[in-house]
C-alpha cells in the first residue's frame, strides 16, 4: 500500500505488511532479555491473539508480578482492558513478598532493604515492549498499538530488532487507529475529523538526543502534549516506576503519538494536529533512524549537552527538516564556539537554538511548542 501524508506529504511505498531498514547492536542482549521474561519460545513473531485472551488463573486473579516472566502477561493483561497502569509492570521484591507473608510484620532485614535501591535487575518497562512486539504476530501487533493509543500511550514506529540487526517500519501495525479531533479552522461550525492515522496528513515533529543529555526528552514531551489541567505521561521517562532502569534492547526504538486539538483555544496546545516521534538512544549509534526522522518531519530537535565543532552526523545530512538545536550546556567558551560553527554551517538562527543552563520549566516547554506550531 501508499502511505503519505503523515510524513509532511511524503509518499512512501510499503510492502504488504512492512519494511525493514538496518541498524547495528548485539544478538546476546535480546537472547539474554528474551529467556528473563520467558518469551525465547515465541520468537519471532509466534505470540498469537488467540493465546493473549485465553482465560486462565492468572487473567481473573490480580496477583501482582513475582517474576520477571510474569510482567510480558502482566503488562499484556492490563492492556488488553485499557488500564493506564498497564506499564507500570514491576515484580514485587524479596522484602515485599515477607511483608506480605507476615501480615505486615516482619524483622529488619538489611539485605533485602539495600536488594530494593539496587534496579540493575529491574526491566525498563520499553523492553517489555519492544520484546513483545518483536515475538507477536500482525494481529497482537495491531491490537497492542491500537490499545496502546487508546491509553495515550506512544506507539512503536521503527522498532529495533538486535537478533536480526534490522528496524522495522510499524505501519501496519497502525492501520487500525482511528483519531477523532477538531482544528481551529472547525471550531466555529462544530465539526471534526475522523479518518485512520496513517491516511491523515498530519506534520511531524521529531525529538532526539546527540550524546549524554542532562535533560529529560521525554518528560519535557510530555509536558509539552498536556494542557495545563491534566499531565500525562505519553512517553517513559526516568521518573516513572523502573523508568531509569538501564535499557537492553530498546535503545533505536522511534516512538510516536499524535496531538490531536478539540478545538478549544483554552485547553489547545497546538491549533491544528501534528504527530511527534522520539527517538531512544543517541543518534551518533542510530544513524539510520536519524536519517529517517530527517527525511520524513517537519522539524527535528537536537538535545545535547555538548558539541563537537565539526559534529558532522549534522552537518552532513540532507535535511528536509528544520533542525533546533536545545542545548543544556554551561556557558563555557570552547562549547559556545562549537555550537557558532555547527549553527553556522547548517544555516540555523537565533530562534532554531534554544540554550538552557538549568532544568528545563514550562516556560521553556512553552518556547518548544511555539517552533513546533510554527513549523505544523
Amino acid at each position: 500500500m501508499y502511505f503519505g501524508c503523515m510524513f509532511c506529504g511524503n509518499i512512501w511505498l510499503v510492502d504488504w505488511f512492512e519494511i525493514t531498514n538496518i541498524f547495528l547492536s548485539t544478538e546476546t542482549q535480546l537472547e539474554t532479555l528474551l529467556e528473563d521474561l520467558g518469551l525465547e519460545q515465541l520468537y519471532p513473531e509466534t505470540l498469537s491473539l488467540s493465546t493473549i485472551l485465553q482465560i486462565d488463573k492468572k487473567t481473573i486473579t490480580d496477583e501482582p508480578a513475582k517474576c520477571n516472566s510474569d510482567l510480558p502477561w502482566y503488562f499484556l493483561k492490563k492492556l488488553m482492558m485499557v488500564n493506564v497502569t498497564a506499564r507500570n509492570a514491576k515484580r514485587r521484591s524479596k522484602c515485599e513478598s515477607n511483608v506480605d507473608a507476615a501480615s505486615g510484620k516482619t524483622e529488619l532485614d538489611f539485605d533485602h532493604l539495600f536488594d530494593n535501591l539496587h534496579l540493575g535487575d529491574m526491566l525498563n518497562p520499553l523492553d517489555i515492549i519492544t520484546a513483545l512486539f518483536l515475538c507477536s504476530d500482525g494481529l497482537v501487533r495491531q491490537e497492542m498499538a491500537l490499545k496502546m493509543s487508546m491509553c495515550q500511550f506512544s506507539v512503536p514506529l521503527l522498532l529495533p530488532n538486535c537478533d536480526t540487526k534490522q528496524c522495522t517500519l510499524m505501519l501496519w501495525a497502525l492501520r487500525d487507529i482511528v483519531k477523532k479531533y477538531r482544528s481551529q479552522s472547525l471550531s466555529e461550525s462544530k465539526g471534526f475529523i475522523e479518518d485512520r492515522i496513517v491516511l491523515s496528513e498530519l506534520p511531524m515533529i521529531s525529538f532526539v538526543r546527540l550524546g549524554e543529555c542532562s535533560l529529560s526528552k521525554s518528560e519535557i514531551l510530555n509536558k509539552l502534549l498536556s494542557n495545563s489541567q491534566q499531565y500525562h505521561d505519553t512517553f517513559v521517562h526516568h521518573d516513572m516506576e523502573c523508568g531509569d532502569s538501564p535499557k537492553r534492547i530498546s535503545n533505536g526504538l522511534v516512538e510516536i503519538t499524535w496531538y490531536l486539538p478539540c478545538g478549544n483555544k483554552n485547553m489547545d496546545v497546538f491549533s491544528e494536529p501534528v504527530a511527534v516521534a522520539n527517538l531512544r538512544g543517541d543518534i551518533a549509534s542510530f544513524e539510520t533512524q536519524f536519517s529517517f526522522l530527517c527525511q520524513t518531519s517537519a522539524a527535528v530537535f537536537v538535545f545535547f549537552d555538548t558539541l563537537d565543532s565539526e559534529c558532522e552526523l549534522l552537518t552532513n545530512q540532507h535535511h528536509k527538516a528544520q533542525i533546533f538545536l536545545v542545548g543544556n550546556q554551561q556557558s563555557k567558551r570552547s562549547s559556545i564556539d562549537a555550537l557558532k560553527k555547527v549553527a553556522t554551517k547548517l544555516g540555523l538562527t537565533n530562534s532554531n537554538i534554544l540554550l538552557k543552563t538549568k532544568q528545563m520549566n514550562d516556560a521553556d516547554c512553552h518556547k518548544i511548542a511555539k517552533h513546533c506550531q510554527q513549523c505544523s
